[in-house]
C-alpha cells in the first residue's frame, strides 16, 4: 500500500528515539550551568515584588499614622505608633517597625504644632530578602497631613 524507502535514514534507526549518551550529558551540564542562574534570578525578581509590597504597606500605615495624628491632636507618639503598627497588622503584610538606638529618622512621632500646621509620621521598616545575594535593606518612610484641629 505505501512504498518503502530503500536504505533507512538515521531517524528510523531502532536506537533514534532516545538522544545519545554524549548528547543527553551535554543537556545536563547546560542544565548545570544554568539552572543556578534561573533560580537566582527568579528569586530576584520574587524579592523585588515583596520589597514593593512591603513598601506601599509601609507608606500606607504612616499616612494613617498621620491622619490619626491630625484628627487627635492630644494624641501621644506611643498611640500613634501602635496605631500605624495595627495598620500593619491588619494588611497582613508581615511588615514590622524598626527601631535602633541613634535612628531618630525611625522613631514614629506625632508633634502637636497647632491647626492648620503639617504634621509628619516617619517610619522604617527592615526587609530581609530571601536571595542570599542580597543585604537587608531599610525602608524609611514618611507621611505628612495637615492638623485640621487644636
Amino acid at each position: 500500500m505505501f512504498a518503502q524507502p530503500r536504505h533507512k535514514s538515521l531517524s528510523q534507526s531502532p536506537g533514534a528515539a532516545r538522544p545519545a549518551t554524549r548528547e543527553r550529558g551535554a543537556a545536563l551540564v547546560e542544565l548545570a550551568i544554568i539552572l543556578p542562574v534561573l533560580i537566582i534570578l527568579v528569586l530576584g525578581v520574587i524579592d523585588l515584588g515583596r520589597v514593593f509590597y512591603s513598601y506601599e504597606a509601609l507608606v500606607n500605615a504612616t499616612r494613617e499614622g498621620a491622619r490619626y495624628c491630625a484628627l487627635n491632636p492630644t494624641v501621644s507618639d506611643a498611640l500613634t505608633r501602635t496605631r500605624v503598627q495595627e495598620e500593619l497588622n491588619a494588611a497582613e503584610s508581615g511588615v514590622l517597625l524598626y527601631t535602633a538606638p541613634g535612628l531618630t529618622e525611625c522613631d514614629v512621632k506625632c508633634d502637636q504644632s497647632g491647626a492648620g500646621k503639617e504634621i509628619v509620621v516617619r517610619a522604617c521598616s527592615q526587609f530581609l530578602p530571601v536571595t542570599p545575594l542580597f543585604d537587608p535593606v531599610l525602608l524609611r518612610v514618611s507621611s505628612s497631613m495637615v492638623q485640621w484641629k487644636n
